[in-house]
């Protein structure tokens, strides 16, 4: 099914302007499809604060255990070399 298009004419800042075509370069897009896919994110509800700050400690708590699990993995490495 197309969509319903509506053609839209503006005035944006000349240096925003080569952003958005390097971008839609970067991107495999045309210029168009680089606004529209930008403008749809601009209305994505955001994360809330809560969400972003429980993603962050359960990412510092996955870090803190790996570090753990490294420096236990040393420790044995250390014990199983020493003869008895």
């Amino acid at each position: 099914m197309a969509q319903d298009y509506s053609q839209v004419n503006f005035r944006i800042p000349t240096k925003l302007k080569e952003d958005i075509e390097k971008a839609s370069l970067t991107n495999n897009r045309s210029i168009t499809a680089e606004l529209v896919s930008r403008l749809e994110k601009s209305f994505e509800p955001e994360l809330k604060v809560t969400e972003t700050l429980e993603f962050e400690l359960m990412k510092q708590s996955y870090l803190d255990q790996a570090k753990q699990i490294k420096e236990l993995k040393e420790m044995l490495e250390q014990i199983l070399k020493k003869p008895t």
